[in-house]
């Protein structure tokens, strides 16, 4: 068994003030439901964000006893994606 994970958080002071002054983030501040549109024509920036993942990797072959099957999910699935179990 393998277990590889990560966790990003480049929110900070300096760094929110250098996209800003760049003017890469969205000004939408005062919008907050719609200040992310990264397909929308009329976007204008991004919204910075933070965000880990952890996968667990077993040897088909070899299972741990007793592991019940395993599904992934992201928040971001789409709606009816099979839930994390």
């Amino acid at each position: 068994m393998v277990i590889a994970g990560a966790a990003d958080a480049p929110i900070s002071p300096i760094t929110l003030a250098c996209f800003d002054a760049i003017r890469a983030t969205t000004p939408r501040n005062d919008d907050p439901e719609h200040a992310s549109r990264p397909f929308d024509a009329t976007r204008n920036g991004f919204v910075l964000g933070e965000g880990a993942a952890v996968f667990v990797l077993e040897d088909l072959a070899r299972p741990a006893p007793a592991t019940p099957p395993s599904t992934a999910r992201s928040p971001g699935s789409p709606p009816g994606a099979t839930p994390s179990t």
